[in-house]
C-alpha cells in the first residue's frame, strides 16, 4: 500500500515477488520510509531480503539502492 501523509509517502508491503522487484522500487522511490510487514517466520521458507544490508548498495533493475537505517520490531521469539 502506498500512502501518502502531510507530503511524506510511505509504503507497507509484504515481501514483493522477485519478478517485480524492479517495479517495486521504481514505485518506491519517493518514501521516505518502507515498512515491511513479513513476519520473520517466512525467511525461513526461503525469501529473501529484497534490499541491501545496512550501508550497503545494491542493484536493481537501473537503479542502485542503499539502507540508511534498520530497525526490526516484533516479538523476540522471532529474532
Amino acid at each position: 500500500n502506498h500512502v501518502v501523509l502531510e507530503n511524506q509517502a510511505f509504503i507497507a508491503t509484504q515481501y514483493p515477488l522477485p519478478q517485480y522487484l524492479p517495479k517495486f522500487w521504481e514505485i518506491s522511490q519517493d518514501a521516505s520510509l518502507i515498512v515491511d510487514l513479513t513476519n520473520t517466520v517466512d525467511l525461513l521458507k526461503g525469501l529473501v531480503e529484497y534490499y541491501p544490508d545496512l550501508n550497503l548498495s545494491k542493484e536493481c533493475g537501473n537503479l542502485v539502492l542503499s539502507c540508511e537505517s534498520k530497525t526490526k520490531i516484533g516479538p523476540a521469539e522471532f529474532d
